[in-house]
């Protein structure tokens, strides 16, 4: 049976900018944290069980930058 996961997707830009998102997804398993680097952008996917875990991460990493 699937079940909705939530992800804190944050994508920091190398002039500094900061955009954040939550996005869903239906799966049988919850898909892995990664982390994606180029010269331009880090981006980071958190997965989560509930969307207020994700918003709460966001939240946090926002409070601690």
């Amino acid at each position: 049976m699937k079940k909705t996961f939530y992800c804190a997707m944050r994508e920091t830009y190398l002039d500094g900018t900061v955009k954040t998102a939550v996005l869903a997804r239906e799966s049988k398993t919850r898909p892995e944290n990664r982390i994606n680097r180029n010269p331009v952008v880090t981006g980071r996917m958190n997965w989560f069980n509930t969307l207020e875990q994700a918003e709460a991460f966001l939240a946090e990493t926002e409070a601690a930058a």
